[in-house]
């Protein structure tokens, strides 16, 4: 594996529906005191870089839920590399990665671009989740939610033109964590001109070079809590 590993670091329990108000409403109003109280998890955090998620393997638990943060799937395949951007909400299971019985050699590493705080979902958390069953469908829906965001980001990565591709990207990313505040759309993450173009399918430079156009004709900004998308998104006629 390729850079300084971060280990993981236990910062105690976590009250999962707290931190996750949108778990919180999938479960029945009378309820929600006991689901509050007694849905805690081990909370893991990591600091920015290559994230060994060996430590982390536990077949029995449901998942690992990104609480605060933003890291990266990447995949390595014939030379070539692909990424998955994941943040606040979305599931994780590490260890489901399959790609040493694949017929065709691949890698799979994890990166911390904002440091992550995660709570594991584990065996005690899955079973007492049980009991109130719209908590399992809010899962599910966020598993399958990735796999609608990766085919959205394919169709990106095979369109013509690069600038067209980033601030497609940016309003993919705004749909998920966007902020609207006065001056545009932000998106709070401080993504490098590297993590953009590995999710678009790009070079560096022409990424460099797109950005600089976009900021120039106003559509988009750098600033000191990310990125600042102005006006509205592109229309599907664009």
């Amino acid at each position: 594996m390729k850079g300084a590993i971060v280990q993981k670091a236990q910062s105690g329990r976590v009250r999962v529906l707290e931190e996750d108000p949108v778990l919180l409403a999938a479960v029945p109003a009378s309820s929600r005191e006991a689901a509050r109280n007694g849905l805690q998890a081990t909370r893991v955090s990591a600091a920015r870089g290559h994230w060994n998620v060996e430590g982390l393997v536990d077949p029995s638990a449901l998942g690992i839920l990104v609480l605060e943060g933003l890291l990266t799937r990447n995949i390595e395949i014939g030379g070539t590399s692909s990424s998955e951007i994941l943040g606040p909400g979305d599931v994780l299971r590490p260890w489901d990665d399959e790609s040493a019985l694949q017929p065709v050699p691949s890698e799979t590493t994890w990166t911390v671009l904002e440091p992550v705080s995660c709570a594991i979902l584990d065996q005690p958390w899955r079973l007492l989740a049980g009991r109130w069953p719209d908590l399992g469908a809010e899962i599910l829906h966020r598993v399958l939610r990735r796999s609608r965001w990766l085919a959205v980001l394919n169709a990106i990565t095979n369109m013509r033109g690069i600038e067209g591709r980033v601030i497609l990207l940016f309003w993919h990313l705004a749909g998920s964590w966007g902020k609207v505040t006065p001056a545009g759309t932000l998106v709070p993450f401080r993504l490098t001109h590297g993590v953009i173009a590995d999710l678009v399918g790009a070079r560096r430079p022409s990424i460099s070079t797109a950005l600089s156009s976009l900021e120039q004709s106003g559509k988009l900004e750098r600033v000191q809590d990310g990125w600042l998308l102005r006006g509205d998104p592109p229309s599907s006629g664009d």
